[in-house]
């Protein structure tokens, strides 16, 4: 997948990603199929660049806190939002088939308050006790932060999404 901005190109490598990466997604597309997705090529060509990799994206919204006022609002893992790319997450075995259609529903529901045909589940950002952010890409590319009936686009592309995360504190999430 080809990345365009030299510094979010420079985060990425950091992360283990290139522009050659093709990881064989074919698991995931037999998951995504069993509980009715059908998946676009917009999103097969994200979840093959970055499939089984965990992004240290750099915050904006903590790093200018920091820099405005001089306090740490966490620890250093604040300052970025990990993100571990893998779709199995969302399909747990350990999930029983009730849960499965409740998020497939919420899926469904996110995509229409954005206001596209579908959405996909692709990665999350772990706390010590559950998922605190989960994302995913719209079936044109965009990519999506969803939290618990709140979510936000943070751009129509990955790399559009990764920037807004590195370089705009207008970050806050809407509810559906």
């Amino acid at each position: 997948m080809k990345i365009y901005d030299e510094e979010i190109k420079k985060v990425l490598i950091r992360s283990g990603w290139n522009e050659d990466r093709n990881y064989d997604i074919s698991e995931y597309i037999a998951l995504y199929k069993q509980y009715g997705y059908d998946i676009p090529i917009k999103v097969k060509e994200v979840l093959s660049a970055f499939c089984g990799l965990v992004l240290k994206i750099p915050c904006y919204r903590y790093w200018n806190y920091y820099r405005v006022t001089g306090k740490n609002p966490g620890s250093e893992d604040d300052f970025y939002y990990i993100i571990h790319i893998d779709p199995k997450y969302f399909f747990s075995e350990n999930c029983a088939k009730s849960e499965w259609l409740e998020a497939r529903t919420y899926a469904k529901d996110m995509a229409a308050f954005l206001k596209i045909k579908d959405v996909y589940p692709f990665g999350h950002i772990p706390s010590r006790d559950c998922c605190f952010l989960e994302f995913y890409i719209g079936e044109n590319g965009e990519f999506i932060g969803a939290d618990e009936g709140a979510c936000y686009c943070f751009g129509s592309s990955f790399e559009e999404g990764i920037k807004k995360i590195m370089t705009s504190s207008d970050t806050d999430f809407e509810c559906f």
